[in-house]
């Protein structure tokens, strides 16, 4: 009998084993497959960041050009060495300038500016950060009441109209997640109109008729002296026979200064605190154009930075409040990798600002039970 002609009988159904080699294959091709493909996905990722970056039509508001930044890092670099919003105000005074320069010459231009007058001021500046992120900073007045005063429907929506950006992460991780400064959308509406009855305009007259009026002159009295002994110092006297008009004059910061007194009412309005911002003002009345002189003779090219300095303001909490905001690189790597609880002086700088509006909290409520507050409470 022929194997052929024989009959195998098994006690159960039959199984067909698949080829094993043609098995491994298949899996092996998947494999390569997914080797090839996991790493070009964050390649591929990349490029796509990167002509979005490239493409996009924000290149249109003035600001520092693509062609001297890396895409990855932007202006990263520059605005973590220089002082809080320093490059963002000198960007919008090259910006102007150059908006100026146009409308003289009568240069037809799509930079961003809403003014007709003879000298131009950019309504927005716009630059680059981290990853190819875009950054628009609104200098218009008229712009930002627009967007401030947008109708409710357009901040309810899911998906808002317009919102704060990645910036507010970091005043999120830093002062938390609730208020105006940092929440979007529908919840800052309702926050918004939730506080809405405390700046009623009558409060608001009153708490800065109470406030205003002796600060501006305080203020004001600052700017006179600081003048007044630079253009002495400069001319090397102060004979009245000499003509005024002969006398060097004395660039004022105007943003830097105005932020001062600002603060002050701020905190002496709505806080019931004394942030003494001004005094910085003072200091810088008291400088005169012989110590930069000096500064010169030692070797400092720069030979205004000691006449025109304004220190810090002193109050302890300004001065925890700028730690928390301060750039740092070791901040921000603990910020992207949602490490923040690693980062000791936020730690410190978040506990003793806790502390301090404790007590600001208590002292107001003090005043008003005493009737002598000056705030709105």
């Amino acid at each position: 009998m022929s194997a052929n002609n024989m009959n195998i009988h098994t006690g159960g159904d039959a199984t067909i084993l698949p080829n094993s080699n043609s098995s491994a294959t298949s899996a092996m091709t998947i494999t390569n497959m997914a080797l090839i493909l996991i790493p070009a996905i964050p390649l591929l990722k990349l490029i796509h960041s990167y002509l979005k970056w490239y493409n996009s039509p924000l290149w249109k508001i003035p600001g520092p050009s693509r062609k001297k930044k890396f895409w990855l890092f932007g202006e990263f670099f520059t605005i973590l060495k220089e002082p809080f919003l320093a490059p963002v105000n000198r960007w919008w005074k090259e910006a102007s300038r150059e908006l100026t320069a146009m409308s003289i010459t009568g240069t037809d231009s799509s930079r961003v500016s809403t003014q007709t007058n003879e000298e131009q001021y950019a309504d927005m500046i716009h630059y680059s950060y981290l990853l190819g992120k875009h950054r628009v900073f609104i200098f218009n007045p008229d712009i930002v009441h627009k967007i401030l005063s947008c109708p409710r429907a357009l901040y309810a929506s899911p998906t808002p109209r317009f919102l704060k950006g990645a910036g507010v992460d970091a005043i999120k991780e830093a002062l938390g997640e609730y208020g105006l400064v940092q929440m979007d959308g529908k919840d800052w509406y309702r926050h918004r109109r939730i506080i809405n009855p405390s700046f009623q305009t009558r409060l608001v007259r009153d708490c800065l008729n109470s406030v205003a009026p002796a600060l501006v002159q305080r203020f004001v009295m600052h700017w006179r002296k600081g003048t007044r002994n630079f253009s002495d110092s400069c001319s090397g006297s102060s004979s009245s026979d000499e003509d005024a008009d002969a006398k060097p004059r004395r660039e004022i910061d105007v943003a830097t200064h105005l932020s001062a007194i600002t603060l002050d009412i701020i905190g002496l309005t709505a806080l019931s605190c004394n942030f003494n911002a001004v005094d910085s003002i003072e200091h810088w009345s008291k400088q005169n154009q012989n110590q930069s002189r000096s500064e010169t003779n030692d070797g400092n090219d720069d030979s205004d930075s000691d006449s025109d300095y304004i220190p810090p303001v002193s109050n302890a909490m300004v001065q925890a409040i700028s730690v928390l905001l301060k750039p740092t690189a070791k901040r921000i790597l603990f910020t992207v990798l949602g490490l923040g609880m690693l980062d000791r002086d936020s730690l410190v700088a978040k506990k003793i600002l806790n502390k301090l509006v404790d007590q600001v909290i208590i002292n107001a409520k003090e005043s008003n039970c005493d009737g002598s507050g000056s705030g709105s409470g």
